[in-house]
């Protein structure tokens, strides 16, 4: 999860730096829309950056979940777990007695 953070940081730094030393980019863009109240250019920017951003959690996401075992196990079907919560369903008391009076 922290790459997902670094990611964020580094776009919110580069658009910073854009700024600052006048490389035109997205931030600079963004900049000169909030100079000249041009809306559009500023809902289109910040839709492009939280977009971005969203597919880079995603992606984030979707390796760790491809790479780390404890939350493969979580989407995978062979990979159940015995004993936990949800494996005493047919256990309970009346699932007991209606299995005993079926078998009688």
């Amino acid at each position: 999860m922290v790459v997902g953070g670094v990611f964020g940081a580094s776009l919110g730094g580069s658009l910073v730096t854009e700024v600052i030393f006048s490389i035109p980019g997205l931030g600079q863009y963004i900049m000169t829309g909030l100079n000249n109240r041009d809306y559009p250019v500023i809902q289109s920017g910040i839709l492009i950056i939280s977009g971005l951003f969203a597919v880079i959690i995603l992606i984030v996401d979707i390796v760790f979940a491809m790479v780390d075992p404890r939350i493969r196990s979580q989407y995978s079907r062979k990979g159940k777990r015995k004993g936990g919560k949800h494996d005493d369903r047919d256990n309970t008391d009346a699932n007991k007695a209606e299995k005993t009076v079926a078998t009688a």
